[in-house]
């Protein structure tokens, strides 16, 4: 898997690109290689997000404790399973060396989701 040439606003369930239409170049500090071209959200856009959460809420809080920790793991799991590359678009992203990025930043990513879904089931 590549990264795709441009990223929008994940709100409500949907990509959307930003409501002004505003975008930002990210590039690899190392080479300045364009990696990709992002959505920058307006203030519109955050309104907008509040909005979804808030129209979300209801159903999320009548999620039980094992079903909000099971989501959780499984975005543990999902980063576990995805690590390779996820390193490396770190690495190119920051600049920092693949090493660091494989070793301490992807595995801590993941084990914070496990940690904080041990809390929600009270281990």
């Amino acid at each position: 898997m590549e990264l795709k040439k441009q990223y929008g606003l994940f709100i409500g369930g949907q990509w959307v690109p930003a409501s002004d239409g505003k975008v930002f170049e990210t590039r690899n500090p190392a080479n300045g290689e364009l990696l990709s071209v992002c959505a920058e959200a307006s203030e519109a856009d955050v309104d907008a997000a509040v909005q979804a959460a808030q129209t979300a809420f209801p159903r999320w809080k009548e999620t039980t404790n094992a079903e909000r920790a099971a989501l959780l793991n499984k975005i543990a799991d999902a980063i576990d399973a995805n690590a390779a590359l996820l390193a490396s678009v770190e690495s190119q992203d920051t600049g920092k060396p693949i090493r660091e990025a494989a070793a301490i930043d992807i595995p801590t990513a993941a084990d914070q989701f496990r940690y904080y879904a041990g809390l929600i089931r009270g281990e």
